[in-house]
């Protein structure tokens, strides 16, 4: 006479349990991809940093401040259109002494 192996009914799920953890997977799973890429997006905008100090010296223009401070890849004609929105400069005029905040 044989002996029968005892089996192991939790190895297998039934195809109702399977669709509950999917159906609860999927929604966790989405969520953290947003999230994650809301953060990478943050962290390519160079949003979130603090802007700069830099006080101008004699014979620093808005360009070469721009050069200075700039973060990489960065238009620098957009750069000094952000300089002056950030200071509320009317213009491009700057004076020596003078304290403006670059944006990074």
């Amino acid at each position: 006479m044989r002996t029968r192996q005892p089996t192991n009914k939790k190895r297998y799920k039934s195809g109702k349990n399977r669709m509950v953890y999917l159906k609860l997977l999927i929604p966790v799973l989405f969520f953290i991809f947003l999230i994650s890429m809301s953060f990478l997006h943050v962290l390519a905008s160079g949003q979130g940093r603090e802007p700069m100090e830099a006080v101008v010296a004699s014979g620093d223009t808005l360009w070469s401040l721009a050069k200075t401070y700039s973060p990489a890849g960065v238009d620098l004609r957009a750069y000094v259109d952000k300089v002056i929105t950030v200071n509320s400069l009317s213009g491009a005029v700057i004076y020596p002494g003078q304290v403006l905040l670059m944006p990074q």
